[in-house]
């Protein structure tokens, strides 16, 4: 419960008068009056609340993962055995594509790569050898994921894809880094992934001596305390800079999840979802953001190959096309409950103990029930 108040050294007439008339002398101050729950939208202070803060991010890391694909293209042989030139290439059961390939470069080879960024948190250090600490961080499945094959299709006049096929790329590899508060890049490695609770392990190493790169060390929450109206907070890196947002809570009926409205978009994947009791500065973990709303919306566009600062006439608007993309819907994010997390990492125990993470002595795991 947060009450406001004013707070004075006057006497109480004084003061009265001064406020009823002036409303000098004397500082606002919130006041939580400690009622054991979750608090709704709480200013954030100076002193301790900012302290709490400034050690929520040296939690978390930004990761970033990178799939590097080799890309396939296709080049159709579109002139006819008579030298007539042909709207579509001639079908042909030898081709890769099942139409004929020009003789000269019929296909060639690129390479491609592209980046996901977000959030993890990390949950467990432990000494390995005389310089190095193994690391363990949580964050979700689908940041570290991405088709095995991409495939493109030629189009027809209106935009819509034929089954001729234009590319055609393969996932060789990924890379993965995660970054700490000190902005040194960590080479990381995916221990164990849940695809239903959108769940994943990583693990990396760091120098004993980073200071900036601690497990999460305030107290575990409890998504079944939250109500209709707390206020969260989000940390992840937007634009691959950390940023921490704020919501209210809303309710799922989904087990284990629950609703932020914040502004989430890309880069608060996998960040820790936290909440206030009693007052800043008691945070706690209740759980991870898994993302946002997305929609498809449907745009009719001009001829795709129309020069920059062309002139729409009629003959343009003729060969208008329609292409469908995805968008964010800002203002609603997702969040998987600190349930779901706890029992993704009791399930991981041998990927732990591979990975040389001690899950026996680790301070910071028994509070997850190691």
């Amino acid at each position: 419960m947060t009450l406001f108040v004013k707070k004075c050294d006057r006497p109480l007439r004084t003061w009265l008068l001064v406020w009823m008339f002036l409303g000098v002398g004397c500082t606002s101050q919130y006041v939580i009056l400690p009622d054991g729950e979750y608090d709704y939208r709480v200013p954030v202070a100076s002193g301790e609340a900012s302290k709490a803060f400034e050690r929520l991010l040296t939690y978390t890391v930004k990761v970033t993962w990178s799939p590097i694909y080799k890309v396939y293209h296709y080049n159709h042989d579109f002139v006819s055995d008579t030298g007539i030139r042909l709207k579509w290439p001639l079908p042909d059961s030898t081709s890769m594509t099942g139409y004929r390939l020009a003789k000269r470069d019929g296909i060639w080879t690129t390479e491609d790569t592209f980046a996901k960024v977000g959030t993890g948190l990390v949950v467990a250090r432990t000494r390995m050898g005389e310089f190095r600490d193994a690391v363990a961080a949580v964050t979700v499945a689908h940041l570290v994921t991405a088709p095995d094959t991409l495939r493109v299709f030629l189009t027809d006049e209106q935009g819509r894809p034929t089954d001729i096929l234009e590319s055609m790329a393969v996932k060789e590899k990924a890379i993965l880094y995660v970054t700490g508060r000190d902005g040194h890049n960590l080479q990381a490695s995916v221990k164990r992934m849940d695809q239903k609770k959108d769940l994943a392990l990583l693990t990396f190493s760091t120098a004993w001596q980073d200071r900036n790169l601690r497990p999460f060390g305030f107290r575990l929450g409890r998504t079944q305390d939250l109500k209709w109206g707390n206020y969260a907070y989000v940390v992840g890196y937007p634009r691959g800079r950390a940023h921490i947002v704020g919501g209210t809570v809303s309710l799922d009926s989904m087990e284990d999840q629950f609703f932020i409205d914040a502004l989430i978009r890309g880069g608060y994947s996998g960040g820790p979802v936290v909440v206030v009791r009693d007052g800043l500065p008691h945070l706690e973990l209740v759980g991870i953001c898994i993302g946002t709303l997305t929609k498809k919306v449907r745009k009719v566009l001009p001829d795709r190959f129309l020069p920059t600062g062309s002139v729409v006439t009629e003959k343009v608007l003729k060969h208008l096309y329609v292409v469908e993309e995805e968008e964010l819907e800002f203002g609603l994010g997702f969040a998987r409950g600190i349930n779901s997390i706890r029992s993704f990492l009791l399930q991981s125990r041998s990927e732990l103990l591979e990975r040389g993470i001690d899950v026996r002595e680790s301070p910071y795991l028994k509070m997850w029930g190691f």
